[in-house]
């Protein structure tokens, strides 16, 4: 895992240290579990998460990701995001708020958002995923951040997401709206946005995946935050800048509770929505149906991109069995014009459960990927 980075900023100080167990909880399941180089590894928090520090960080990733083909890069900011307007009052300048800030002198003290962009935009990494966490107020003992000053702070999320230019492999989150606030709750060892991260990046999704993906990231990251606030009447809604090709093969980092091999037609039939009771019965003899079923039989072997010459019989009863029925099958034959299966020349080579466990996952992929262009338009 020598062409993965990170970069992880946890502000802390006196009104927001929970900001520093956000950051150190991402960077210990990057480096336990998720295979990074700790060399690779940039960890500031307090009075090492200066601007200058954060800066300096970031130029070390972007000579490495030059040297590295096929790099990734994980970027994890925990603080406040502030807007300040300019002089005229018709623009405003976003910054974010680093160790030791002062509003009395923003350039020197601040990340200017413009900056932060700049340098993202510099890392040739092509796969680059932003995630920040700002803007904390539940759980806290203090509203806002405690600045020089007695202007009205005004935090936005939005703004900084604007300034980052979204391409191929770029990947922008943060933790909430500009008139929402960013929680902790109630017994919760960090924060919600966070906590809800951790999860995917421990494996939730990837037990029997090598590496956890960014689009499982994103989906639960976008599902269970807004879910698991209602009960407390609050509002929190991640803001996510579409990024282009997303799939499954993204990887944020190695899944260090892999356990390959294990079945996911469980699953399959979970997403095809299957039950014991629903099931039909099994199929005993592929002449026993009727062509029209035959024909499904034979569109779907098409789709799964198996020579029909290398079928047999009894590989067809199975497949259908398992998948629940012809009524399931054809079920699948609508949902799909293809199946990326991959080619094989021997049908000793394949099995049932690695058939069902491609389709299932394309099913995954496909019901993430909706979510998340409807969440998008959403917000």
């Amino acid at each position: 895992m020598d062409n993965f980075f990170a970069l992880i900023v946890g502000v802390g100080g006196a009104d927001i240290p929970e900001t520093v167990k956000d950051a150190e909880a991402i960077r210990d399941v990057l480096i336990t579990k998720g295979a990074y180089n700790p060399n690779n590894t940039f960890f500031l928090t307090e009075f090492k998460s200066t601007k200058d520090d954060i800066i300096n960080a970031f130029d070390e990733i972007i000579k490495k990701s030059e040297e590295t083909p096929e790099s990734t890069v994980f970027i994890y900011y925990s603080g406040h995001g502030q807007r300040f307007a300019e002089a005229s009052g018709k623009f405003f300048d976003y910054y974010l708020i680093t160790f030791g800030a002062d509003k009395n002198d923003k350039e020197k003290t601040m990340l200017n958002g413009n900056i932060f962009s700049e340098k993202v935009e510099k890392i040739k990494a092509n796969r680059i995923l932003v995630m920040l966490d700002c803007c904390y107020a539940g759980g806290m003992k203090n509203d806002g951040l405690k600045i020089k000053g007695e202007e009205e702070v005004f935090y936005s999320n939005r703004a900084l997401q604007e300034k980052l230019k979204s391409g191929k492999g770029r990947v922008f989150i943060s933790s909430c709206d500009d008139n929402e606030t960013s929680v902790i709750l109630p017994k919760a060892k960090n924060s919600l946005f966070t906590e809800v991260a951790l999860e995917v990046l421990n494996g939730l999704f990837s037990q029997n995946r090598e590496y956890v993906s960014v689009l499982d990231l994103i989906y639960h990251v976008l599902n269970e935050v807004p879910n698991r606030i209602q009960p407390y009447n609050h509002n929190q809604n991640p803001i996510l800048t579409e990024a282009k090709n997303l799939n499954h093969k993204y990887y944020v980092c190695k899944n260090g509770e892999s356990m390959q091999g294990v079945s996911t037609i469980e699953i399959n039939f979970k997403n095809l929505n299957i039950t014991k009771d629903e099931k039909t019965l099994d199929v005993v003899n592929i002449d026993d149906l009727a062509n029209e079923d035959k024909a499904a039989v034979d569109s779907f072997i098409k789709k799964i991109n198996i020579e029909e010459s290398d079928i047999k019989a009894e590989f067809k009863l199975d497949l259908i069995n398992n998948m629940g029925g012809i009524r399931n099958l054809k079920k699948l034959n609508k949902k799909f014009r293809r199946i990326n299966f991959k080619k094989v020349h021997s049908m000793q080579s394949i099995d049932v459960k690695e058939v069902l466990n491609t389709v299932n996952e394309q099913i995954d992929i496909e019901a993430k990927l909706q979510f998340i262009k409807n969440y998008k338009h959403k917000i």
